[in-house]
């Protein structure tokens, strides 16, 4: 039996922009790497939310940590 999991954005941006809570998000995607029973699932506006973050990285890289943690509700 399969397990899903919805993979939310602050969690995927947070493997590639890290913060303070990237080992817990590194464990995941570990998890879902080793673990062929787990399937990560992501929302239909997954895609447009990484690339505007990552845009705003780009543009602005001072401020991706405040604009992951105000956008995406990350604490």
């Amino acid at each position: 039996m399969n397990t899903q999991v919805v993979l939310d954005t602050s969690v995927a941006i947070n493997w590639i922009l890290p913060d303070k809570d990237q080992d817990t998000t590194l464990h995941l995607r570990a998890r879902a790497i080793e673990d062929s029973t787990l399937r990560l699932l992501v929302p239909p506006i997954f895609w447009s939310e990484i690339t505007n973050i990552l845009t705003m990285a780009i543009r602005h890289p001072a401020s991706v940590s405040h604009l992951r943690d105000k956008h995406l509700m990350v604490t």
